[in-house]
Formats: structure tokens, sequence, C-alpha cells
């Protein structure tokens, strides 16, 4: 637990770190149980309290706490992996939104105007200093973009923490001799059959959503779309990595082709025509 508390810490600094702090407590409840490790989790968020910002502390429990809690109940009750993953990540993504509010963060307020001018005048500054062109106009749309896909970019992240999480769970319980079902690896990643459904549900809702104007359908579209477009990508990443190490043995080699293929203008469209091949046709003949 000494690890989880200097992560937390080191966190601070560097917050990609918290990516990989759930998976070191969930890995330690399923060997120690979940009432000890919540403890001790609330111990370090407390220390955090203490020595940085209660604000904060307070954040990364309400945030990471649920999860953690979640994963443990399903892992140990041997739910399906799509399944588990699924809900994680939804009860990542509810998590971060009650957290945030928890907090005193209103959303609402990044559409102020006093918002938005500090945020320009800070990267105003920020690209001064690198010798940047500032273009006021060009960052004023890039800010409103960032905040109308914001619930694509919070959904994808949830996915992609409770995938890290559960990922760096189950490799670190097989070195320690116990086996869970878990995500295979990455090269056999596939996408759960489970959404086609959620395609259909997503064309319905996007049916009553113009029919009924409840919202601005342009906006939906594009998170829902984002949504679905960064699963296939990761999809056919996965796919192509698969055939890259089939054909190309030496690692090196294959790492720089496969970096080549990232420089290629378009590849997030060759990844995801290659998801959407593979979740068609199975290509890999993954189970």
């Amino acid at each position: 637990m000494i690890k989880s508390a200097l992560l937390a810490i080191a966190g601070l600094a560097f917050p990609l770190l918290y990516l990989f702090l759930p998976a070191m407590f969930v890995t330690e409840s399923i060997k120690s149980g979940i009432v000890k490790i919540i403890a001790i989790f609330s111990g370090i968020c407390l220390i955090l309290a203490l020595v940085t910002n209660p604000l904060l502390a307070s954040f990364i429990f309400a945030v990471f706490g649920p999860m953690i809690l979640i994963f443990n109940y399903m892992i140990s009750n041997r739910y399906k992996v799509d399944t588990t993953l699924f809900v994680c990540a939804g009860v990542f993504f509810i998590s971060v939104l009650l957290g945030s509010i928890a907090i005193g963060i209103d959303f609402s307020d990044f559409k102020s105007a006093e918002y938005i001018n500090t945020f320009l005048s800070t990267q105003k500054e920020m690209m001064e200093s690198f010798g940047l062109d500032f273009n006021k106009a060009d960052i004023l749309i890039l800010y409103k973009r960032i905040l109308q896909i914001m619930p694509a970019m919070l959904v994808i992240t949830s996915i992609i923490v409770a995938y890290i999480t559960f990922v760096i769970t189950g490799r670190s319980l097989i070195k320690r001799g116990e086996y869970i079902l878990q995500p295979p690896s990455f090269i056999f990643l596939r996408l759960p059959k489970g959404l086609v459904r959620a395609l259909v549900i997503s064309g319905l809702g996007f049916y009553l959503i113009s029919y009924f104007d409840i919202y601005d359908f342009n906006i939906v579209f594009d998170n829902v779309f984002l949504i679905f477009y960064c699963l296939f990508i990761f999809a056919g990443i996965s796919v192509l990595s698969f055939f890259i190490g089939k054909y190309i043995r030496n690692r090196v080699i294959a790492t720089m082709f496969m970096f080549m293929i990232f420089l290629i203008p378009g590849s997030s469209n060759i990844f995801a025509l290659a998801g959407i091949i593979d979740y068609a046709l199975n290509v890999r003949n993954l189970p």
C-alpha cells in the first residue's frame, strides 16, 4: 500500500498516473478483502486532504472509490468481461459527474464570458511564450467545440480507465498465482456483439431528439458518433497490431511499421475501417 500512497501523491504532479491508481486497490481487494482495502484507500485520501487540498482528496475518493467497490464485486462474482468493463466504465462516468458537482464545479460556468476570457488569456500567454501566433477566433472555435464534445470525451476516458484497471488487475493477479475473468491481450481485443443493439438504440434516440426537438440534434449526433468512432479506432489498432505481429516477428520493426501507419494522414479512418470490417467479418477468427 506504500506504492499506492506514493502514486497518489505523485499524481498531483503527473495526473496521468491516476490512471493506474484504482488497479492497485482492486488487485489488493481481491487478495485481502474489500473492507480492508477501502479503509486503506480512505486513509490515503485523508492523508492527501491533510497535506494537499481537501477538495482534491474528496474528488479522488468520490471518483475511484465506487469503481473499486464495483470492480471487486463483479470480479468476485465472475461477471462476464464485457459486462464488468462497461458497468465499471459507467460507474466511473457517473462518479466523475457527481464528484465534480460535490466539490463545487458548475459545468455551466465553462460557458460564461469570464471563464472564456480567462481561458483565452491563458492560452495567449502560453502560445506567445513558445513563439506561436495567437488567433483568438480559432482558439475560441476550438474551445466551444471541446465543450460540445466533452460528454463523448468523458465516456471514452471512462472506458479507457476501466479497461486499464481491468487489464492491470488481471495481469497482476496472474503473477500472484490467481486467475480471474479478464480482457484478452490488446491484439485480441474485439468489440462486444451488443454494439449493434447500441447503434440501433442510438438511431432511435436520434429520431426522437429530432422529432420532439428535445436537444440540439447535431451536438448529440457528434457525441455519439465520436464514441463509436473511437471504439472502432481502438478495435482497428488491435486488428492491425495482430496482423503486423503475425507477419513481422521482429518487435522493433513491427513497432516502427505501426508508428509509420500512425503518421499517414487520415490514419484514424484506416483504423476505424479495419475495426468495422473485423466487427462484421471477424477477420482474425477470434471466438
